[in-house]
């Protein structure tokens, strides 16, 4: 009779059987799977460094251009707006770097900065709408008339500021200025206030940041632009931005819209230096009668404006 001692041997060398088969066959199939496996990895070794050389010669090529709008600035520059006077306008938080970025270059232009405007996130914010009716209506001086009356708190308080800072509004007194300045001031609209001493500039540099994108971004955005194309009937504009991505960039709506893109010049990459000198550049070129758009996003025409013929 077979008994539990003969199933226990014969279950004993079943397994045992499966076991020298599994031993043989992984070594069999080891030497070619490992071949493979390490093939597979040089290759993705070997992709990686070609990625990281690419990404390098990108930078060093970024740089070398960076460095180039830097030597080239100061005589590209030199006396492109002599007799010309500029305020800053700052917008949709505008780096403090590009700020200083674009002083250097207008330095070099002979173009006086008669001060910097900061506009705040108050300024946009599409609550504050009536807010900024009632300013404008008790800051009115009597030298500025025809502002918009559309009940949009942003149009109306831009065109106001737009009078008293730019030469367009002829007999804006340096008292009339101040006051004004000093009432968005104490409403926590602008800053800057100290900036300005009465004069008055033929130009506007619009200095924007990346596009709001909080819950009211839609309405703030908007209020960007609509603060920008006020500023452009003050005088001949550029209206700058570090980059053309991001919903409701204004550079990118601008270029979108036709009777903008005609009024208007645009920048796109002004954290760079060569938009730095694309945007000193391009007040040169406007106060000429050309209007253009540059940098390397949609819609630009060219890097930098082109010298007249």
């Amino acid at each position: 009779m077979i008994n539990f001692r003969y199933h226990l041997v014969s279950l004993t060398a079943v397994f045992l059987a499966l076991a020298i088969g599994l031993v043989l066959g992984t070594a069999a199939l080891n030497g070619p799977a490992a071949d493979l496996l390490n093939n597979q990895v040089n290759s993705l070794t070997t992709q990686n460094e070609g990625y990281r050389d690419n990404i390098q010669q990108l930078t060093d090529q970024a740089e070398s251009q960076e460095e180039f709008a830097r030597q080239i600035a100061p005589t590209a520059l030199a006396g492109t707006l002599t007799d010309q006077s500029v305020v800053l306008v700052t917008l949709s938080g505008a780096s403090e770097d590009d700020v200083l970025g674009v002083r250097e270059m207008l330095g070099y232009s002979g173009v006086e900065i008669t001060g910097e405007l900061g506009i705040t996130d108050n300024f946009t914010d599409p609550a504050n709408n009536d807010e900024l009716l009632e300013l404008s209506t008790d800051l009115l001086p009597t030298s500025v008339a025809g502002l918009p009356n559309n009940s949009l708190g942003v149009e109306t308080a831009s065109a106001l500021l737009a009078a008293v800072l730019m030469t367009a509004t002829p007999n804006v007194t340096a008292a009339e200025q101040k006051k004004v300045l000093a009432g968005f001031t104490e409403a926590q609209m602008i800053t800057g206030k100290e900036n300005f001493s009465g004069d008055r500039a033929t130009t506007v540099l619009v200095i924007t940041g990346k596009p709001y994108a909080d819950e009211n971004a839609e309405a703030r955005n908007a209020n960007v632009l609509t603060a920008a194309v006020q500023f452009d009937k003050g005088g001949a504009e550029v209206l700058t931005s570090p980059g053309i991505g991001g919903a409701g960039n204004a550079v990118l709506a601008v270029r979108n819209d036709p009777a903008l893109s005609a009024a208007l010049s645009t920048v796109d990459n002004i954290l760079t230096p060569q938009g730095q000198l694309a945007a000193a550049l391009a007040l040169s070129a406007e106060l000429a009668g050309h209007i253009g758009h540059y940098g390397t996003g949609t819609g630009a025409q060219s890097t930098v404006p082109m010298p007249p013929a």
